[in-house]
């Protein structure tokens, strides 16, 4: 469950949460997960070829 206070500039103390940033799109912005903003991510397919 990504439900951690998201600290991005010390990765090793929160490690679970997740981060999307956009820079193409208008507003261009960053969206972090925290405890009040869940997230999960299901990982369905890994290819270690590509």
């Amino acid at each position: 469950m990504l439900d951690q206070v998201a600290r991005p500039a010390f990765p090793r103390t929160t490690p679970a949460y997740a981060s999307y940033i956009t820079y193409n799109l208008e507003p261009s912005g960053e969206y972090l997960t925290s405890p009040t903003a869940t997230g999960q991510l299901t990982v369905t397919h890994f290819d270690s070829v590509a």
